[in-house]
């Protein structure tokens, strides 16, 4: 069923997996990822979870298409709630504030979050949506 949920949400567009390993012990979520739309989108993360497969640990992947609306920070947390109830990962990975609060629904394991840029300081446009 989790599966078939997953591969759901990617035909959807909301929620892709990037990376499945069999063997991974670590889940990395973000919602920057480089995809054909715009291959520029957070390099830095997949550079990241890359640096850390080539010292052996490997890490399954979940894109969060945020940039498609909070419908699929919704979708994902339901995915990764049933993924915390069958699959164990040792340590989840969010990268990003809302991507934090998602991954928090994960309850089978360990997780980190990494905040980006304008999580923790104002965007340089002159601040924050306040409504």
């Amino acid at each position: 069923m989790v599966d078939r949920f997953g591969d759901w949400l990617g035909r959807r567009g909301l929620v892709t997996w990037e990376r499945r390993a069999g063997n991974a012990t670590m889940l990395t979520v973000t919602n920057v990822w480089p995809h054909s739309a715009n291959p520029a989108y957070g390099p830095f993360i997949k550079r990241s979870v890359d640096g850390l497969i080539a010292a052996g640990m490997e890490s399954d992947v979940l894109f969060i298409r945020g940039y498609r609306g909070l419908r699929a920070y919704v979708c994902a947390a339901l995915l990764l709630g049933m993924l915390g109830l069958r699959r164990r990962y040792a340590l989840v990975h969010a990268h990003g504030g809302e991507t934090a609060l998602v991954g928090r629904l994960y309850l089978g394991g360990h997780v980190v979050a990494s905040y980006l840029g304008s999580d923790l300081l104002a965007p340089p446009d002159g601040g924050w949506r306040t409504s």
